[in-house]
């Protein structure tokens, strides 16, 4: 399991992200999670091309759970940003 807190700028752009909580094997998913290379390689991304940062082999399940916490975070980006309320 895995919360983060993912900042998107108003254009839709990852400016930053951070792991608040993960429940990861330590010496595998768990330092993955606190490599700042890991996070830097999602700056700059868009909802669009996020998902063609590649996996890191060994940790598959870590890298696929990060993306899925991205794609709500952009899911939940385009309801606030395109009137998701109506």
């Amino acid at each position: 399991q895995i919360k983060v807190k993912i900042c998107i700028s108003g254009t839709g752009v990852i400016i930053d992200s951070i792991t608040t909580y993960e429940k990861e094997t330590p010496d595998i998913g768990g330092k993955l999670l606190k490599d700042p290379s890991f996070y830097e390689a999602y700056v700059g991304k868009t909802s669009d091309d996020y998902t063609n940062v590649e996996n890191v082999s060994t940790v598959t399940l870590t890298s696929k759970g990060y993306k899925n916490a991205l794609k709500n975070a952009f899911e939940a980006y385009e309801l606030l940003t395109e009137g998701g309320n109506e």
